[in-house]
């Protein structure tokens, strides 16, 4: 017997998924729309059926999330959605289909001398995976976020309408702000299927320095420096055996450059240390594969960065702080599972945002992987039950597992 998407989709984009499990939960089978009418219906049917979803774009950032409380899932593969995409290097703008992939995208924005705020750090990476996931890149800062450069979207619903939100110039946005409600709602909400966002101009230069630190407490206020004298559009301190590095990334002109290098120096450094950097950050957010410790993302303001350091660091061996972006007020850390539950009680508790990015199927059964249950919980299930009412997108994969 055929499966029920076969008639939406046809037979030939049915079939037996690539991983045949998340987190430990089965998936069924692997369906594969090719246009946003074909997501809609498909939801609509999934809806009526009681069948789980869960949307993939590219899968970069598969680990992320909660275990599903599904008792199996049929994974809804978005690469089809590839259509002509649209970029207007005039106006700044780009409408694109969610199954494009971000370094496709950055190729046709520079041939008309623009780029994106898309992070470029997680391989394979679709447009619309990223706006779903609303990843961190070694460039953001509390400023500097995808989710303030996105315009508008196209998101297919359970009950199988196809919306629209924002609009498709910059300067067109009134009423609910919608399209920052679905970046990083992980494809709870609704399924994206196109994305209109602003395109920025391409750097007349780019510069990556570097200086080496014996401790926090010494790195820390160059971070501050380089952000407000130096010019910098990012900075990532890396743990490096005992010393703390520093690196920063400048863009601008030649004159621009040569005044902020002057106000902070610093050793210049290769630009693959600075793309290291993004690969250290994309780490975690690949399923588990045993061996190997957790990843555990903290996040608060920027002036918090030494004691999220701190906290970390003091757990000895349990836990070591590997990555902080310190002009976003994030660090990452590697941490034994056992010691997991105690860390996420004690810094969600002190009221820092947390996701536990990587962890084995196992722990993901007793610990919500963002930590304890927010005070806005009433308000977050009443936005997923008006959303998807009979609960068929990625259920329990959110925040307090709804």
């Amino acid at each position: 017997m055929g499966s029920p998407f076969e008639s939406i989709v046809g037979a030939k984009h049915v079939g037996a998924p690539e991983r045949p499990e998340l987190d430990g939960v089965p998936i069924a089978e692997i369906v594969r729309p090719g246009s946003p009418a074909e997501v809609a219906a498909c939801l609509a049917l999934a809806a009526s059926s009681g069948i789980a979803l869960v949307a993939r774009g590219g899968g970069s950032k598969r680990g992320f999330g909660n275990r599903s409380r599904a008792d199996s899932l049929v994974e809804l593969e978005l690469g089809r959605l590839s259509g002509a995409p649209h970029v207007d290097g005039a106006e700044g703008v780009a409408t694109v289909p969610a199954g494009l992939r971000v370094d496709a995208l950055e190729a046709l924005a520079r041939v008309v001398g623009k780029t994106t705020w898309l992070p470029a750090v997680y391989p394979g990476a679709t447009v619309g995976g990223s706006v779903a996931a609303d990843p961190l890149a070694p460039e953001f800062s509390l400023d500097r976020r995808l989710r303030n450069d996105l315009l508008g979207l196209e998101v297919a619903l359970p009950n199988g309408a196809l919306t629209r939100c924002g609009g498709k110039v910059v300067k067109n946005v009134t009423g609910f702000d919608l399209v920052r409600l679905y970046c990083g709602s992980l494809g709870t909400l609704g399924v994206i299927t196109e994305v209109t966002l602003r395109l920025r101009p391409v750097p007349v230069r780019t510069h990556v320095l570097a200086r080496a630190f014996p401790s926090l407490e010494t790195a820390l206020p160059l971070a501050v420096e380089v952000a407000r004298e130096g010019g910098a559009v990012g900075a990532g301190l890396v743990a490096s055996g005992s010393e703390l590095r520093l690196l920063w990334r400048l863009e601008g002109s030649e004159a621009e450059l040569g005044e902020w290098e002057r106000r902070v120096p610093g050793t210049p450094v290769d630009e693959a240390e600075w793309t290291a950097l993004g690969a250290l950050l994309a780490e975690g957010a690949q399923p588990w594969r045993a061996p190997g410790p957790a990843r555990l993302r903290v996040a608060g303001r920027p002036s918090d960065t030494l004691r999220i350091w701190r906290a970390l660091a003091g757990r000895g061996d349990d836990c070591t702080p590997r990555l902080a972006l310190p002009l976003a007020g994030v660090v990452f850390a590697d941490a034994d599972e056992a010691a997991l539950p105690a860390l996420v009680a004690l810094l969600g508790g002190q009221g820092y945002a947390l996701q536990v990015e990587r962890c084995s199927p196992e722990l993901k059964q007793a610990l919500d992987v963002f930590g304890p249950e927010p005070g806005t919980l009433p308000l977050l299930r009443a936005v997923k039950s008006r959303f998807d009412p009979r609960g068929v997108l990625s259920p329990g994969r959110f925040v307090a597992r709804i």
